[in-house]
């Protein structure tokens, strides 16, 4: 813990080469694997200044942290898991696209972990308010939707108020096609009732 503090200062005062952020990524991936609370919650400090001034290179060192990042987002201590979330923002405001979310965490949709699936609707719902229609090509929509809509019917139930969150957030992007949408996905009659009263009081 002490060494990783040493770790944070240093991140903190220094700018970075890219020798030097390769040999972090490294060390972070390691780190991120530890079964250790408050190691985990240090590494994704030092992950999130490290992607954050990372500048382009932090398109080499995205594909290599996701893996880890997403085991975090699937931690039993909150902490991590919103340790993580703040790390994969920085990822995909480095990277000025959320095209990331598609190619890099399509999995979580369907994972077994249910943090982890509550997790990918939180980065849905940034990227839908801070990226809008780069969010949903025409390409992406979808099954972008499709994924969202699924969970609506989740077994958890802060997964369920969370799909809600995010259908919302889509709104505020797709209009009244997402209602299309929602009525071509078969929902019931008294979800979908709830559903269009929380969308009418956007507007």
């Amino acid at each position: 813990l002490l060494a990783i503090g040493v770790l944070q200062t240093h991140v903190d005062s220094h700018t970075l080469g890219r020798d030097e952020l390769n040999a972090l990524t490294d060390s972070l991936v390691l780190l991120l694997g530890e079964n250790n609370f408050k190691l985990c919650v240090k590494a994704l400090r030092v992950a999130s200044t490290a992607l954050a001034q990372a500048g382009d290179h932090s398109k080499a060192m995205a594909p290599l942290l996701v893996p880890a990042l997403i085991e975090r987002l699937g931690d039993g201590k909150a902490a991590v898991r919103t340790g993580a979330l703040e790390a994969i923002f920085v990822i995909i405001d480095g990277l000025h696209s959320p095209n990331i979310v598609h190619e890099r965490f399509a999995s979580c949709w369907r994972h077994k972990n249910g943090h982890i699936r509550e997790g990918i609707l939180k980065i849905a719902i940034y990227c839908f308010n801070k990226y809008g229609a780069k969010f949903t090509s025409s390409k992406r929509k979808a099954a972008l939707v499709s994924d969202i809509l699924h969970l609506l019917g989740d077994s958890t139930s802060t997964v369920r108020e969370t799909a809600m969150c995010c259908v919302e957030a889509a709104y505020g992007v797709l209009g009244n096609g997402l209602r299309v949408a929602l009525q071509e996905h078969g929902l019931r009659s008294t979800h979908m009732k709830e559903i269009n009263s929380r969308l009418d009081q956007i507007g």
